[in-house]
Protein backbone atom coordinates (compact mmCIF):
# COMPACT_ATOMS: atom_id res chain seq x y z
CA UNK A 1 0.00 0.00 0.00
CA UNK A 2 2.63 2.56 1.03
CA UNK A 3 5.58 0.53 -0.27
CA UNK A 4 7.41 0.67 3.05
CA UNK A 5 10.32 -1.71 3.44
CA UNK A 6 11.74 -3.34 6.54
CA UNK A 7 14.42 -0.69 7.05
CA UNK A 8 11.89 2.17 6.93
CA UNK A 9 9.65 0.39 9.44
CA UNK A 10 12.63 -0.20 11.72
CA UNK A 11 13.53 3.51 11.63
CA UNK A 12 9.92 4.57 12.35
CA UNK A 13 9.67 2.04 15.19
CA UNK A 14 12.91 3.24 16.76
CA UNK A 15 11.85 6.87 16.58
CA UNK A 16 8.42 6.01 18.04
CA UNK A 17 10.09 4.10 20.86
CA UNK A 18 12.31 7.08 21.69
CA UNK A 19 9.43 9.61 21.49
CA UNK A 20 6.69 7.65 23.23
CA UNK A 21 8.70 5.39 25.48
CA UNK A 22 8.18 1.70 26.15
CA UNK A 23 5.09 2.29 28.31
CA UNK A 24 2.97 4.16 25.74
CA UNK A 25 4.27 2.53 22.54
CA UNK A 26 1.98 -0.58 22.63
CA UNK A 27 -1.09 1.59 23.22
CA UNK A 28 -0.08 3.90 20.34
CA UNK A 29 0.44 0.92 18.02
CA UNK A 30 -3.01 -0.46 18.87
CA UNK A 31 -4.68 2.94 18.34
CA UNK A 32 -2.84 3.41 15.05
CA UNK A 33 -3.87 -0.04 13.89
CA UNK A 34 -7.52 0.63 14.77
CA UNK A 35 -7.41 3.98 13.00
CA UNK A 36 -5.92 2.42 9.86
CA UNK A 37 -8.57 -0.33 9.97
CA UNK A 38 -11.35 2.25 10.31
CA UNK A 39 -9.97 4.25 7.39
CA UNK A 40 -9.80 1.10 5.25
CA UNK A 41 -13.43 0.23 6.11
CA UNK A 42 -14.61 3.73 5.25
CA UNK A 43 -12.73 3.70 1.94
CA UNK A 44 -14.17 0.26 1.13
CA UNK A 45 -17.71 1.42 2.00
CA UNK A 46 -17.28 4.56 -0.09
CA UNK A 47 -16.05 2.47 -3.03
CA UNK A 48 -18.99 0.08 -2.72
CA UNK A 49 -21.48 2.96 -2.66
CA UNK A 50 -19.88 4.60 -5.69
CA UNK A 51 -19.98 1.29 -7.60
CA UNK A 52 -23.60 0.77 -6.58
CA UNK A 53 -24.52 4.27 -7.78
CA UNK A 54 -22.74 3.74 -11.10
CA UNK A 55 -24.48 0.38 -11.56
CA UNK A 56 -27.85 1.96 -10.73
CA UNK A 57 -27.25 4.72 -13.25
CA UNK A 58 -26.24 2.18 -15.92
CA UNK A 59 -29.33 0.08 -15.22
CA UNK A 60 -31.59 3.14 -15.45
CA UNK A 61 -30.01 4.12 -18.78
CA UNK A 62 -30.46 0.58 -20.15
CA UNK A 63 -34.07 0.52 -18.95
CA UNK A 64 -34.73 3.90 -20.53
CA UNK A 65 -33.20 2.75 -23.83
CA UNK A 66 -35.18 -0.51 -23.75
CA UNK A 67 -38.42 1.33 -22.98
CA UNK A 68 -37.75 3.65 -25.90
CA UNK A 69 -36.99 0.75 -28.27
CA UNK A 70 -40.08 -1.19 -27.23
CA UNK A 71 -42.29 1.88 -27.27
CA UNK A 72 -43.38 1.61 -23.67
CA UNK A 73 -42.90 5.36 -23.20
CA UNK A 74 -46.03 5.98 -25.28
CA UNK A 75 -48.12 3.66 -23.09
CA UNK A 76 -50.11 5.22 -20.23
CA UNK A 77 -48.81 4.88 -16.72
CA UNK A 78 -50.62 2.69 -14.23
CA UNK A 79 -52.41 5.63 -12.63
CA UNK A 80 -53.50 6.93 -16.05
CA UNK A 81 -54.72 3.45 -16.96
CA UNK A 82 -56.75 3.14 -13.76
CA UNK A 83 -58.15 6.64 -14.21
CA UNK A 84 -59.23 5.91 -17.79
CA UNK A 85 -60.64 2.55 -16.79
CA UNK A 86 -62.68 4.03 -13.97
CA UNK A 87 -63.99 6.77 -16.26
CA UNK A 88 -65.03 4.23 -18.90
CA UNK A 89 -66.61 2.11 -16.18
CA UNK A 90 -68.63 5.10 -14.99
CA UNK A 91 -69.64 5.90 -18.54
CA UNK A 92 -70.74 2.29 -19.14
CA UNK A 93 -72.69 2.30 -15.88
CA UNK A 94 -74.43 5.53 -16.88
CA UNK A 95 -75.35 4.05 -20.29
CA UNK A 96 -76.79 0.92 -18.67
CA UNK A 97 -78.79 3.05 -16.27
CA UNK A 98 -80.16 5.08 -19.20
CA UNK A 99 -81.11 1.87 -21.05
CA UNK A 100 -82.98 0.54 -18.00
CA UNK A 101 -84.90 3.80 -17.63
CA UNK A 102 -85.61 4.26 -21.29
Amino acid sequence: MFDIGFFEMLVVGTIALMVLGPERLPEAVVKTGRMIGQIKRQVRQFTVEIEREVNTKEIKEKLKQTRYEVGVDQMPTFSEFIEKDSLSHRFDSAERLQEKRG
